[in-house]
């Protein structure tokens, strides 16, 4: 997880000694064939959603770079293990593993942590801007929330707008928006509904997920297009450079194939609102 994320920042033995013991040695010989590795799937617990969606009996529950994850390896001779994990251990694993696979952007990467991207990017990566619709402000600039309060995620950056906060997470500001944070996502539309800020600034996706549970409707918010404030970025899966050529092959014919059929568009769709939502 990369850039936007932070500043700072398991089961297939046991099925196959199943087969083993319960199974002709014929039948074990071939189940043993059929999986040649394991790609270990880095999934942030808490804040992700929904390019990760996890759920207590399942880590793979849904989200868009899950669904994509399964689409790749389904047929192949390679099995997911899914790790959920917090994001210091995320780090270390990132610095020492040699099978993982997460998501991340050719920009803003930790420098000591090797890391290799697919050749195709899975999506664009859009902000919007969320205001109540009974505040009637316009966002097409920086300029239009100029002294007015950014409700933003804790330890989250925003390229853009950081250096126009007053309050950013590194540094000294020198610019009049105020800053107030959540700890999650779904908490700052909370925020906003108690009017703690102004404007909430969020991946587009992100925030229609975390509706769920806010207090809010989407008919009580107006979604602006904030690519003008926080440019818009490519996202891409991004792997360990020690995976075998094999996997790193599967993955980038099938994130080809996959955006010249239309497959990730349909995907991305799914969690993407009413194509009017976004002014």
């Amino acid at each position: 997880m990369f850039g936007w994320v932070r500043s700072g920042w398991i089961f297939g033995l046991g099925l196959i000694a199943l087969v083993v013991f319960t199974t002709t040695p014929f039948v074990a010989m071939q189940v043993l064939a059929q999986v040649k590795g394991k790609v270990s799937y880095l999934i942030l617990g808490g804040t992700v959603e929904p390019l990760m969606i996890t759920k207590p009996d399942d880590p793979m529950a849904g989200g868009i770079i899950t669904e994509i994850m399964q689409l790749i390896f389904e047929n192949s001779d390679y099995q997911i293990v899914p790790k959920i994990m917090p994001w210091k251990r995320m780090v270390e694993e990132l610095r020492t593993g040699n099978d993982w696979i997460t998501y991340g952007f050719l920009v803003g990467n930790e420098p000591d942590i090797p890391l290799e991207f697919s050749q195709t990017p899975i999506m664009a990566f859009n902000h919007v801007a969320i205001t109540l619709k009974t505040d009637h402000f316009k966002i097409d600039d920086v300029a239009d929330i100029e002294n007015r309060v950014a409700i933003l995620v804790e330890n989250f950056h925003y390229p853009g707008l950081d250096p126009h906060l007053a309050n950013p997470l590194v540094g000294e500001g020198g610019g009049s928006i105020k800053a107030v944070r959540a700890f999650t996502p779904k908490g700052t539309l909370r925020m906003l509904r108690h009017k703690r800020g102004d404007v909430v600034f969020g991946f587009h996706a992100r925030m229609l997920y975390s509706l769920i549970d806010s207090g809010l409707k989407l008919e009580d918010l107006r979604f602006q297009d904030a690519s003008n404030i926080i440019p818009s970025q490519p996202l891409y899966l991004t792997l360990s450079p020690q995976q075998p050529t094999e996997v790193k092959r599967l993955i980038n014919r099938s994130l080809e194939r996959m955006a010249s059929d239309g497959t990730l568009e349909r995907i991305l769709l799914k969690y993407s609102g009413p194509a009017d939502l976004v002014e």
